[in-house]
C-alpha cells in the first residue's frame, strides 16, 4: 500500500460503496484494494466487512463456513509430502532442530492452564471454537523450556511481539 500513489487515492470516483455483510452498515472501499481482496480471496468475495469486529463476529456465528473439511485436508496432506513440503531438505526437516524435546504439548497445556487461556498482553480470553493461543518465549531462545520463560499470546499480540523483536535486532545491526 505503501507504492499507491496518494493522489489516486484521495479521488472519490476510485472508491466504491460496499454493504456490511454482518451488521448491514454501509462503507467505502477503495478500488484497487477491493480487487486484491478479490484476487486473494478463495471464492472471489472480496471485502465482506465494515470493520474486524464485524468479521469475527460473523466468523464467531458461521464457524461451519470457515472450518476446513476433511477431504481438504487429505488433499493438502497429499499435496505437502516429501520433496514437496517446504520443510523438507533431503529426508530431514529443517525446522526440526529449533525446538527441544520438553517443548511438547503436556509443556503447552501446562502453559496454557497457567496462564487460564488468557493472551498475557491484552487479556483476551481464548473462545471454545477459537484456534488455540500461542505459547511464547520470553527471550526469544527456543531451547530454553523453563516454564517461568513462557508467556501465553493470542495471534495478532503474538505477531506483534516479533516484529518488535525484529525491529529492535535490525537496529542493533
Amino acid at each position: 500500500m505503501a507504492n499507491i500513489n496518494k493522489n489516486i487515492l484521495s479521488k472519490p470516483q476510485n472508491y466504491i460503496e460496499k454493504k456490511c455483510v454482518y451488521c448491514g452498515k454501509s462503507f467505502r472501499i477503495h478500488k484497487t484494494i477491493e480487487n486484491l481482496a478479490i484476487l486473494r480471496s478463495k471464492k472471489n468475495m472480496g471485502t465482506r466487512f465494515c470493520c474486524r469486529k464485524c468479521m469475527f463476529s460473523y466468523k464467531k456465528e458461521h464457524s461451519k463456513e470457515f472450518t476446513k473439511t476433511k477431504k481438504g485436508r487429505d488433499i493438502l496432506s497429499k499435496k505437502m509430502r516429501g520433496n514437496k513440503n517446504p520443510f523438507y531438505n533431503k529426508g530431514n526437516r529443517i525446522c526440526a532442530d529449533k525446538y527441544n524435546y520438553e517443548f511438547r504439548p503436556i509443556l503447552r497445556k501446562q502453559i496454557r492452564e497457567k496462564f487460564n487461556n488468557t493472551c498475557c498482553l491484552c487479556g483476551r480470553h481464548k473462545q471454545e471454537n477459537e484456534i488455540n493461543f500461542s505459547c511464547h518465549h520470553k527471550d526469544f531462545d527456543k531451547k530454553n523450556n523453563n516454564i517461568n520463560n513462557f508467556e501465553l499470546l493470542c495471534s495478532s499480540c503474538h505477531q506483534h511481539k516479533h516484529m518488535e523483536y525484529k525491529k529492535l535486532m535490525k537496529k542493533l545491526n
